[in-house]
């Protein structure tokens, strides 16, 4: 993304009025946390964040997206919000995440 749509001289643009969204769904037998905004039919943004990181680092940034975007940004098994499974492999959390995006109406339409 152009550095010049975040910053204005130096300072951070202002977060636009687009109202952002807190839930919960379940991605197989854990609950994912997670944010979004932006028009339900909108093109789906998923903002994956890193180890160890939760979607709370988006929360400047989802905001901006929604205006053309639904951005969804889900806290990772076992970080951030979301529930902690016993056995977190890259295995179970790409499951996780899979059925995550099919209960939001995101698989498919990729």
């Amino acid at each position: 993304m152009n550095q010049d749509l975040l910053m204005s001289e130096g300072r951070h643009l202002p977060a636009v009025g687009s109202i952002v969204r807190y839930r919960t769904v379940k991605g197989g037998e854990i609950k994912i946390f997670y944010w979004e905004a932006g028009p339900q039919d909108g093109p789906a943004l998923l903002l994956l964040h890193g180890f160890p990181a939760a979607s709370h680092m988006f929360r400047d940034l989802i905001p901006r997206l929604a205006d053309h975007f639904r951005p969804i940004a889900p806290d990772l098994p076992g970080f951030g919000t979301s529930h902690f499974a016993i056995e977190t492999h890259f295995v179970e959390i790409a499951a996780a995440m899979k059925e995550f995006l099919e209960a939001n109406g995101v698989v498919g339409r990729l």
